[in-house]
């Protein structure tokens, strides 16, 4: 059996890591996220369409400036 492990240098590693927390979000939110080698985040939206992000808080902004999905029936008084 042949594995491969990815390999990637102690900065890169640390630039991946760094996207951890909005990768969380951006899944919660229904949307896929992946890395594009070496450390930029391609998000994949509902409909297919895909944005690039540089930084986690690029991402950040481009999460904040999605219509929410909050339903307001949801709402407890």
């Amino acid at each position: 059996m042949l594995c491969f492990f990815p390999d990637f240098s102690p900065a890169t590693a640390k630039k991946q890591s760094s996207f951890s927390i909005i990768r969380k979000e951006l899944k919660e939110a229904g949307l896929q996220t992946f890395f594009q080698y070496p450390a930029m985040l391609k998000i994949v939206m509902k409909q297919g369409e895909t944005k690039l992000m540089h930084s986690p808080d690029e991402a950040r902004r481009f999460l904040s400036s999605m219509p929410s999905t909050h339903s307001p029936e949801m709402d407890v008084a």
